[in-house]
Order: structure tokens, then C-alpha cells, then sequence
């Protein structure tokens, strides 16, 4: 398919600051990767293309390699993450360790503080960092002007830019780049509450909108175009509108949630599960939904409901272990697997009071008394052969994981083994399980069955159909929380982008449904149809 006038607008555009406001479904991945080859033909040396999460950077990747570039164009072009352009930042002109996730950190912070430690400290002394550290030393870096000069002056595009925080985008100005593109969607900036801005703006920038969408027929962007919000490109439907069959936008009251279930289930016999997506502001409303597929031998898929297995403390186990093999010097994480190969707490006190005296790590402690500690001398070899080898996170679960090895294949542990993905280095890895932003939901639509989702997870995605759950006020938008400290009007304007998101996921069928009772924390209450839904015009309709 070829590229339409607003698509090749954007790609050539000449300016140094090009800002294009890709609405939803209109082709925004396919322009971010023809602007980035087209970039590298024009001769520049270093074409950077920087996406939200690890699986929009492969699939833009992906893209580019189809293209067959000539090896030289291609050597130009590096796609990433922002965070994973921190990292590497952090790596070659940092002193960068392992990087531990949220649980690990917290793990850390209380055992530090009782010891009356400082966490960061503790860190600081194991080479330990958090994901969200990454960034900001990253920039610390890079405004001391400790980085190499061919770090900076990058043409630099950015997708998903609406989901920049400030950090990020000090991040992007630090790198002094030759040319910047943003790429983004002003109307699905949903992660304000993570500290996301919005995009820069100006007479300096050349805008170049895209409004041809692709994805759904008219009448539900005509829903979507009826959203007061700043920015909001006006979407239209390349595929025209619809022809016969249910209406394409529907508005459901009923009593409950269960009668919802009832009628959806009724109405959607005969469509293909997988053509399905239910979605939900929170994950709660979601348990119910999945207790009536079960019930009715309906497949589906709901990573948002899964247990984070990661989080098992035979998994932590095996993690502890791949810190090591990460860096040799992680004397928290090493003191760990000598205690589940066999030390007493007297061997590790002997161990720190040496290591102390001699001012060295717990490795080069232990690895030059290795013939004093019996059984942990073999893991020692076995982790430092696996650290010699490069070996990857697959790599190191199967030579440490076995009926004769160091940990026992157990159900939690082989549970989270088989969701290692496939040849990534220990440091990617840590970084895959580390990102916050890479939530086990914002999975590719393209499971088996119906996908449950809260509607943070279903961004980027898409589906024939699609019904939204809990449309009520306290719901959708949501109850402020006590702890909430954001303006009340900037909060109900992420919560209608909210909405927006949800209903710009359907291509021909959208059913919003409100009840006159809703679940809460184990309670029912009363409840009122969504603001909204009285916004859209949709709540004259019938029961």
C-alpha cells in the first residue's frame, strides 16, 4: 500500500524540529520507519529511532529490515527504547551493574533500613541500579559532558512521544540532536500519573497531521471526534462506514454487571472469540468477566489477571543468580546463593569480616578461599563459567536449573522460566523484567480467545470488536484517590483520554455499557452513567 498525501508529507519533511500528531489507526508505525530510512539514505551517519517498549522497537526493527537496505544505510540506523538508549548511555561511560526491579529494590530498602542503612548506599556499594535510575544518570552523564562526542548530534526520532516524562525529554535535548522528529497523539497521553508531558509545540516545529485512519469505520470516530481534547486530531474513516448488520456504536444499561455478561455473551455467539476484547478501567471489574467465559467454554486470554511469577520465591532464587552471573561483584545477590548452597550465617560473617579486612568484594573473598567452602566452590565455577561465556538468560536457567543442579525444576520456578524470551542477554533481560512500562498486559493482540485487558494495556492494540466494562462515574473516570495530588481538572482530562483510547481500539463494533449498580471493594453501589458517555450523546439509549 502506498503512502497517502499526509504520510509523505511527514516522512520528507526537511525541518530539524518535525512534530507529527499520528491519530489513532492512521499508519503511524509504517511512517516512523519510511521517515527513519529515509533519514539514513539522505547520508545521515547516525539515524537514532526511539519507541516506547522492546516490542514496538522490534516490530519498527522488523520493518526497517524488510526494506533491504544496502549494509552501509542500514550500519546507520539504531533503534531502541528511550530507556534502553539510558542504559547503553550508562554502560559504556558509566560504572553500570546489575539493574534490579521494583520487588528486588524494595527487598533491599527493608532489609537496609533494618540495619539502619541508607538504600541507596546499599546499592551504590553492590554496582546496583533501579530502572528508574537509569535515565537521570544517563542525563547526569551527558550534561557533564562525560559521554563520547558521537553519542550526541543524532537525528533523533521519537515515537509515542506523548508518553515522555520530563526526564526523558531532558534526555532528548541533552543529546544535542541534528534533527528531531516526535511522534505521538496528544488525545492518548494516558500516563500523566507517571509523570508524562505533554509534547513540545511551536511556530518552530513543522506539524504534519495524520487523519486518514484506517483501522475503524466512521461512525465510531465520529464518537471519538466528539471528545473535547486539546490536540485531538479529527479522525476519518478510510474504509467509509459501515454496512448492515448490529449498529456499530452501542450504548448498553442494564441492572448489573452480570446481566451485561448475559446479553454480550447472547450477542456475540457465532463471532470468533479472538475477534473479542473486553476492557476495563481496573483489572477487578475484569475477574467476573473471566468467571463467565470459563463457565461457558469460551477461551480467552488475560495477562492483567495473571500472577506475576517472577514475584515466587523460588523465581527470586534463580534471579539471585543471574545478578551474579551478570556482575561478579554483586556481594548482595552472591551472599544469597552461598546461604541456598549451604552457608550458616557464621560463614557469612566470617566471609564479611574477611572481605572487610582484605577491601575487596565477597567474590574475590570467596573465590580466594575457595578451597575452604566445600560444596559452594562448584557454584562458584559454575557461575563464573557461565559469566565468562556470555551466556543468555535461557542459557543460564537450564545450566542452573535441572534435577541434579544448583536449583530444583519446581512448578513456580519452571512457571517462570518458560516466560524468559528467547536470546536475551542477562542485561537485556534484567531490563525486560525491570521496565514498568512493559507490563505483562501490553501483550500483541493476537492471542487465543477473547483478551481481557484494563485500557492501559489495550493502547497500541486493536480488535473487530470491542466492549467496554464499567461506565459509570467512579469508575470511568475513576473515584479520586485520597492520595491523588494532580489537579481535579487534569485528572478528568486523563480519564477522558482514557475513554478516548478505548473506544479508538474498535474497527466495527464498540459497546459501551453502564450499570445502575457496580461492584466496589467488595461493596455495591449506586451509580450514575459516565460524564462521558453524556459528552458522546449516548445516553438516551435504550434498555
Amino acid at each position: 500500500m502506498s503512502l497517502n498525501a499526509p504520510q509523505l508529507a511527514a516522512v520528507n519533511a526537511s525541518n530539524e524540529l518535525v512534530d507529527i500528531q499520528a491519530g489513532a489507526g492512521t499508519g503511524k508505525t509504517r511512517v516512523v520507519s519510511e521517515r527513519t530510512i529515509r533519514l539514513a539514505r539522505l547520508g545521515c551517519e547516525r539515524v537514532r529511532a526511539c519507541t516506547f517498549t522492546k516490542a514496538a522497537a522490534h516490530e519498527l526493527e522488523q520493518r526497517i529490515d524488510q526494506a533491504d537496505l544496502p549494509p552501509r544505510i542500514r550500519a546507520r540506523i539504531q533503534v531502541d527504547t528511550l530507556h534502553g538508549l539510558a542504559t547503553g548511555i550508562v554502560a559504556r561511560h558509566g560504572s553500570l551493574g546489575s539493574v534490579i526491579d521494583e520487588t528486588e529494590a524494595e527487598k533491599i530498602k527493608k532489609a537496609a533500613e533494618a540495619n539502619r542503612e541508607d538504600p541507596a548506599d546499599v546499592r551504590q556499594r553492590n554496582n546496583l541500579w533501579t530502572f528508574d535510575e537509569l535515565t537521570p544518570g544517563a542525563l547526569n552523564l551527558l550534561q557533564l559532558n562525560m559521554v563520547r562526542e558521537d553519542e550526541c548530534g543524532v537525528d533523533l526520532l521519537i515515537d509515542e512521544a506523548h508518553d515522555n516524562t520530563r526526564q526523558e525529554w531532558q534526555l532528548a535535548r541533552a543529546l544535542r540532536p541534528a534533527s528531531l522528529t516526535i511522534v505521538g497523539d496528544r488525545a492518548q497521553r494516558i500516563y500523566a500519573w507517571r509523570g508524562a508531558e505533554d509534547m513540545p509545540s511551536g511556530p518552530e516545529w513543522a506539524t504534519c497531521p495524520l487523519s486518514d485512519n484506517y483501522r475503524s469505520v466512521q461512525e465510531i470516530l465520529d464518537l471519538a471526534n466528539r471528545m473535547r481534547i486539546p490536540g485531538r486530531v479529527n479522525l476519518v474513516a478510510n474504509r467509509g462506514r459501515s454496512t448492515g448488520g448490529a449498529a456499530p456504536v452501542q450504548a448498553w444499561h442494564r441492572a448489573c454487571d452480570e446481566q451485561v455478561l448475559e446479553d454480550w455473551l447472547w450477542t456475540s455467539d457465532g463471532d470468533a472469540p479472538e475477534s473479542w476484547a473486553v476492557l476495563a478501567r481496573t483489572k477487578d471489574r475484569l475477574r467476573l468477566v473471566a468467571q463467565a467465559l470459563e463457565a461457558n467454554s469460551i477461551p480467552y486470554w488475560a495477562p492483567v489477571l495473571a500472577g506475576k511469577v517472577w514475584d515466587a520465591p523460588e523465581a527470586r532464587v534463580l534471579l539471585d543468580h543471574f545478578y551474579v552471573v551478570a556482575d561478579l561483584r554483586d556481594s548482595l545477590h552472591l551472599e544469597r546463593c552461598l546461604r541456598h548452597a549451604g552457608w550458616t550465617d557464621r560463614d557469612v560473617h566470617r566471609a564479611d569480616a574477611g572481605r572487610t579486612a582484605a577491601a575487596c568484594s565477597l567474590w574475590d573473598w570467596a573465590c580466594g578461599n575457595i578451597y575452604a567452602l566445600s560444596k559452594p566452590a562448584d557454584l562458584l565455577r559454575t557461575l563464573y563459567r557461565l559469566h565468562a561465556d556470555g551466556a543468555d538468560a535461557q542459557d543460564c536457567a537450564f545450566a542452573l536449573v535441572s534435577p541434579s543442579g544448583w536449583l530444583q525444576p519446581v512448578p513456580g520456578l519452571t512457571q517462570a522460566m518458560e516466560q524468559i524470551p528467547a536470546g536475551l542477554s542477562l542485561r537485556d533481560f534484567f531490563r525486560w523484567l525491570a521496565n514498568p512500562y512493559a507490563d505483562a498486559d501490553r501483550s500483541e493482540a493476537g492471542g487465543e480467545g477473547v483478551y481481557l485487558g484494563t485500557i492501559h494495556s489495550a493502547k497500541g492494540l486493536e480488535w473487530s470488536n470491542v466492549l467496554v466494562f464499567g461506565l459509570e462515574d467512579g469508575s470511568l473516570p475513576i473515584a479520586r484517590r485520597r492520595k491523588e495530588t494532580r489537579d481535579e481538572s487534569d485528572r478528568l482530562a486523563e480519564e477522558l483520554r482514557l475513554f478516548y483510547v478505548a473506544a479508538t481500539r474498535a474497527a466495527d463494533r464498540l459497546i459501551l455499557s453502564h450499570v445502575d449498580q457496580r461492584p466496589s471493594w467488595g461493596r455495591t453501589l449506586d451509580s450514575e452513567p459516565s460524564r462521558f458517555l453524556r459528552e458522546a450523546g449516548l445516553l438516551e439509549a435504550a434498555r
